[in-house]
């Protein structure tokens, strides 16, 4: 019974520790003004809205302040081509209530599973300290394991065809179509074009590697250091 029971929490945090990765790595990029500032050089966007750099990175700043629950709304005004006016449309607005709502609930994804990878991996090393930490190490690898296969998977579909993938994320993850915005009319879209989202997506997927094959690392280590040792369960 105790057996099943370290196995459990073990695969637990496993699978929570994955969760926490993939929200964090998100986030990461998503809540990085410098980020988008380097992006908006690199595409010109600018250029194409006809506003100044500071002024783009003061709406920018204003729209990652609204994501994160910083900010009530979206509503800002600058100078564009010479008039001051509202920079978002109410299409652009009603967009943005869901992709809020889209990342708080990660955010509280990403609580929760913080909270079970801090207890589970508290309970392992206080009920059987040895026993605990190799199980854990073993478990954590096989779960890297089977997830990297999962995750090739879709950075190969990123890589064959971004545009399918990107809207079949938008299909999935929102119940209308206020995502589908206008160049012409939509400035959201200009300042986010897909090449925009294809290097965000990019950024996100090795942040995401890079700390699968650390756990990779350390659990490896921890499985050649202590597997000698008889296990008392």
């Amino acid at each position: 019974m105790k057996l099943i029971m370290i196995k459990s929490l073990a695969v637990l945090f496993s699978i929570a520790f994955i969760v926490f990765i993939i929200v964090s790595s998100i986030q990461m990029v998503a809540f990085s003004p410098n980020y988008y500032e380097r992006q908006y050089k690199k595409l010109n966007v600018t250029e194409e809205l006809q506003v100044s750099h500071q002024d783009l990175m003061k709406v920018t700043n204003h729209l990652i302040d609204y994501i994160e629950g910083k900010a009530d709304n979206i509503d800002i005004q600058v100078p564009i081509d010479g008039e001051v006016e509202e920079f978002f449309n109410a299409r652009e607005k009603a967009h943005m209530i869901d992709v809020q709502d889209l990342f708080q609930l990660s955010i509280v994804a990403r609580n929760i599973a913080l909270v079970i990878c801090l207890l589970s991996l508290l309970l392992l090393i206080l009920w059987k300290r040895l026993p605990g930490v190799l199980i854990l190490a073993k478990t954590a690898l096989w779960s890297v394991a089977v997830f990297l296969i999962f995750f090739a998977g879709i950075v190969i579909w990123i890589a064959a065809d971004f545009r399918w993938f990107w809207n079949t994320f938008h299909w999935l993850g929102f119940s209308n179509d206020l995502w589908m915005l206008d160049p012409a009319t939509d400035r959201m879209i200009v300042m986010f074009p897909l090449e925009f989202f294809w290097s965000v997506n990019i950024r996100i997927a090795a942040y995401i590697l890079f700390s699968l094959l650390l756990l990779a690392l350390v659990s490896f280590i921890m499985i050649k250091k202590y597997s000698h040792q008889k296990l008392d369960i």
